[in-house]
């Protein structure tokens, strides 16, 4: 089947694929009590891939937004952090969220090399600038750890 490009979607990443016309929109954030949570759910991914033979690959990032932000528009940044991470990942993936500014990354079926370009990725697209409203608001991205479970 012919894979073509929705004028506004994300550029194509080598491992990503081209979403299909029609295709269902991507999986929305998981919202997450805490990092306990978090844990829950990886290690239910965990079990899944080690039931296909295949690894598990984990990303762990935070956002930190200038301290003078106010709680509203901070509240719309992460929202906006959140789809953003959302768009730059495979639809099987999961990208969750706990405490507002973390953000865990599941990725299924994912190679260590693929994982760290991923981590990348994600870094260059959704740490950066973000219009909230009439401003223009930074919010840095770092802390990426990449663990990987092999099957």
């Amino acid at each position: 089947m012919l894979q073509t490009q929705d004028p506004t979607s994300p550029p194509p990443c080598p491992d990503r694929p081209l979403p299909l016309r029609g295709a269902p929109p991507p999986l929305p954030v998981v919202e997450l009590a805490d990092a306990d949570d978090f844990r829950r759910l990886a290690q239910r991914h965990l079990l899944r891939c080690r039931r296909d033979g295949r690894p598990l690959s984990t990303l762990i990032l935070q956002a930190h937004a200038d301290p003078a932000v106010g709680d509203a528009q901070r509240q719309q940044l992460l929202a906006e952090c959140a789809r953003r991470l959302r768009s730059r990942v495979r639809s099987t993936d999961v990208v969750a969220c706990w405490h507002g500014t973390h953000f865990g990354v599941l990725l299924p079926h994912c190679e260590p090399q693929h994982a760290e370009a991923v981590r990348l990725r994600l870094l260059a697209h959704a740490g950066g600038p973000y219009r909230v409203g009439a401003q223009l608001l930074a919010l840095d991205l770092h802390g990426a750890a990449i663990s990987v479970a092999a099957p």
